[in-house]
């Protein structure tokens, strides 16, 4: 069957019924002031054809004009070059014979060069692979594709987004308040409803390329037209950001997120009437973002309101100022739970170790810099030890029952004690320093009572090696990651915390302990060997078994990347090789994003 999509020019402009004058004159209209927050648009099948319908109706009367060719033009300076409109022209797709087989072509415009690019020339749609769109009625086969894949947005799509789903999803709420009206958030849910689906679908997979594209371009007009970045238009760029790792799996979307960073940093934000939540809900989307980036690339600024201070400036200990939020009630974030300060601070520890591997330590300057950055580990290691979690009481109900609260403060707790696991492990002299300061006699209070590293230490012994703190550190992360049940909302934000602990499951030396005889010494070392084994074992099963439910549940390419590196990674271990995750996915060129 031949699928023809419906031009997205003709659904670029979501306003009011006028015809455009050509297909590219984009002028999304708001109210004067801000536009009111509207009664969420109905999600039911037929609401959305109707919703969809309206929107394709506002098509221009001369379905085969053709806009004259524009001059390059740039964007506004609030995304300081990230975006760059060169010029517009008919709607393209990629040129994909291999994959899609037999598509209907005929009857095309003349091809104009018509891309969305970066500065640094990467191009969303390359001019030399496209072939122009079919400018003809559509089919009524496919008449109601838009809306088809916004309903399958709200079925399926926009919980994937979340770590839990409710009306306090704004990946629900939010898009259904504002899609009927806004191009880019309309055509980046299209987008990624279509690039999600495309593992079932193959002929979808140019379809999500071809919103994908046109969301870029509304994107590109809404930034040309103020000094302002619209919320509607940020928004969009956290969908297209975040899911463009679904169209390609190893493309991390870096200069989306620089666009939508130096937006946030430089309170470049036009938001609707007094909007603060959504402010906030910018600023703790940013710094997840700058975690999941950060694993992967060094083009990493970090911008987010969260400061970490120095031993000096807070005896004994380090403490986190988190300074987006006074309120003593704490509402679950869609990506960051409770977890903003301490994912902040796993970006951090995760920069460090990526600056380490560039440090040569047979040069001075390399000394110096390995100096250095060991001073920024110790900090954060002081910092993880002082941060304090809210109490369950204190947190308000998501609204979604299959994400309790408690399933937050666990996400944060395998946070902290990932963030530990990683420091420990390539800074050993911190756990050194650590283990002499803990047991010196005049060792002050462990911390507030919600950390839950000091139940952690206490549970080792003194006499516990390196190789026993690292190992437990591991397990503690997966540990938490088990007493979440795989309906939980969160599992879209495990991840990360799985590559992190993974390192943790070599296959274990027979450990002893005390004095004891030489049949005792083989019986000991027969049974502690194979329950620890056992032990092992069972996690690495349970991170296969998680990151494949996850593969099922969001459909996305990213998780392949994932169950590949971590299955060299199991194999590298058990050939008894030192494996540390982030330089496996660096050696395997599976950089990805994580989240």
């Amino acid at each position: 069957m031949t699928l023809i999509a419906p031009d997205p020019s003709l659904i670029c402009n979501t306003s009011s019924r006028p015809a455009l004058n050509s297909h590219l004159s984009f002028h999304p209209t708001y109210p004067k002031g801000s536009p009111p927050l509207q009664k969420p648009t109905p999600t039911t099948e037929s609401g959305l054809r109707q919703t969809c319908s309206d929107i394709i109706s506002c098509s221009p009367t001369e379905s085969n004009a053709v806009p004259d060719e524009e001059e390059n033009t740039p964007i506004s300076a609030i995304a300081n070059g990230s975006y760059k409109l060169l010029s517009h022209g008919s709607a393209y797709l990629l040129d994909t014979n291999s994959s899609m087989g037999s598509m209907d072509f005929t009857d095309t415009v003349p091809s104009l060069p018509g891309v969305i690019q970066y500065q640094d020339n990467y191009q969303w749609i390359d001019t030399s692979s496209v072939v122009p769109w079919k400018k003809t009625s559509i089919p009524p086969a496919v008449s109601h594709l838009p809306a088809d894949l916004a309903t399958y947005y709200f079925k399926n799509v926009c919980s994937v987004f979340s770590s839990f789903d409710s009306e306090l999803n704004p990946f629900r709420s939010y898009v259904s308040q504002v899609f009927s009206y806004s191009a880019p958030v309309f055509n980046a849910m299209l987008s990624g409803s279509a690039a999600r689906l495309a593992d079932e679908k193959p002929q979808l997979k140019v379809i999500a390329l071809q919103y994908q594209s046109q969301a870029l371009r509304c994107i590109a007009e809404s930034l040309k037209q103020t000094n302002k970045v619209r919320e509607d238009t940020l928004f969009a760029i956290f969908l297209i950001g975040l899911s463009t790792a679904w169209h390609d799996g190893k493309d991390i979307g870096i200069a989306h997120f620089h666009a939508a960073q130096r937006a946030i940093s430089s309170n470049a934000i036009s938001a609707r009437g007094n909007n603060q939540s959504m402010a906030n809900f910018f600023k703790s989307a940013l710094i997840y973002w700058e975690m999941a980036i950060s694993i992967v690339s060094d083009e990493v600024e970090f911008s987010s309101d969260i400061e970490v201070a120095t031993a000096e400036e807070s005896p004994n200990m380090a403490i986190i100022e988190a300074r987006e939020s006074t309120n003593p009630r704490i509402t679950p974030h869609p990506w960051t739970g409770v977890s903003s300060p301490i994912q902040a601070i796993f970006s951090r520890v995760t920069k460090v170790i990526r600056s380490l591997r560039l440090v040569d330590d047979r040069s001075d300057a390399g000394l110096l810099k390995h100096k250095k950055l060991s001073q920024d580990a110790t900090k954060l290691e002081e910092a993880l030890w002082s941060v304090a979690l809210p109490d369950i009481a204190e947190i308000d109900d998501s609204g979604d029952p299959n994400t309790p609260s408690h399933h937050h403060v666990l996400l944060a707790e395998a946070y902290i004690f990932g963030s530990l696991y990683q420091i420990y492990r390539k800074f050993p002299g911190i756990l050194r320093h650590r283990q002499e300061y803990m047991s010196s006699a005049g060792c002050p209070p462990l911390g507030p009572k919600n950390n839950p590293i000091a139940e952690w230490w206490n549970s080792l012994s003194n006499a516990a090696s390196n190789d026993m703190f690292l190992r437990s550190l591991g397990f503690s992360v997966l540990d938490r990651l088990q007493q979440i049940p795989i309906t939980s909302g969160t599992r879209s934000v495990q991840a990360i915390l799985i590559f992190v602990a993974a390192g943790s499951l070599a296959i274990p030396s027979p450990f002893i302990q005390g004095p004891i005889q030489h049949d005792d010494y083989v019986s000991s070392l027969e049974a502690g060997s194979a329950l620890e084994h056992d032990h092992v074992m069972d996690l690495r099963d349970f991170t296969i078994s998680r990151l494949a439910s996850l593969r099922s549940l969001v459909h996305s390419r990213p998780v392949d990347l994932m169950l590949q590196v971590i299955k060299e990674m199991y194999r590298r271990l058990d050939m008894g090789e030192e494996v540390f995750w982030i330089d496996l996915i660096r050696e395997m060129e599976c950089e990805t994003m994580f989240g």
